[in-house]
């Protein structure tokens, strides 16, 4: 049903959008089931309350202190809502990206990027103090700006211009040409386990006492070396003092 290129007769079933939902929130069903019940709510008709209603039921076990459903269900909610035209989809991102885990973040940030219309929203939100700039490395922010319309092209050009230090993209762009270079992983993996694990974790590697910083696996090594270089390009708000 998933790759089905006609899904019209689907939206004209209510009763089995009604039965997939009640699969979705089922204790006695698999875990594969209940995702694959959750993977089509993506393809409900706008007109399947229900469908949305239990996508948004999953939802608030974000801003529950502790999950009660397996994590995976909750980050199928999300990408199931998120395949969805769905107007409240963007303002819930930029209420809940701040305080996302990575895994959650770099799902917001797939979801953003697919439609024009959510970077708009999402570049208005950073221009307009909702969301932090200093969520959002350099890459990102012009990733954005290349994105959004012409009528928002010089906010864009102004957040950029607020995350990067002219001096130390200088630094940058110098050790940039080294990324050419063949890569050693093993001399990598020593490396972050002198200098990062003390402070840093990665798959269960390292101490806490900074960010929690798995979701680099997913950056380019230009991502990565401008977080070294520049760390304070992109500080998590959970980690920023202020004196």
């Amino acid at each position: 049903i998933l790759e089905s290129k006609d899904r019209e007769w689907l939206h004209q079933k209510p009763e089995f959008w009604q039965w997939i939902s009640q699969q979705c929130l089922r204790d006695d069903r698999t875990l594969a089931v209940r995702e694959g019940c959750i993977a089509l709510l993506a393809l409900a008709p706008d007109s399947s309350t229900e469908s949305q209603t239990t996508l948004l039921s999953i939802l608030e076990q974000f801003d529950a202190p502790k999950l009660t459903l397996d994590r995976r269900l909750v980050m199928a909610a999300f990408r199931a809502w998120a395949k969805r035209s769905d107007p409240n989809f963007s303002p819930w991102v930029i209420d809940h990206y701040r305080q996302a885990g990575p895994e959650l973040r770099e799902a917001m940030w797939g979801a953003i990027r697919s439609s024009a219309a959510r970077v708009a929203e999402v570049v208005r939100a950073i221009d307009g103090g909702r969301l932090p700039v200093s969520m959002f490395d350099a890459s990102q922010l012009q990733s954005l700006r290349a994105a959004v319309g012409v009528e928002l092209q010089g906010v864009g050009d102004r957040l950029i211009d607020q995350r990067v230090d002219r001096d130390r993209q200088k630094i940058i762009d110098r050790y940039a040409a080294a990324m050419s270079d063949t890569v050693d992983r093993q001399r990598g993996k020593e490396i972050f386990g002198r200098y990062c694990a003390p402070c840093h974790r990665v798959d269960g590697v390292g101490e806490s006492i900074g960010p929690e910083i798995s979701d680099t696996r997913t950056q380019s090594a230009l991502q990565l070396l401008v977080a070294i270089l520049d760390p304070h390009r992109a500080v998590d708000p959970r980690y920023v003092q202020t004196i």
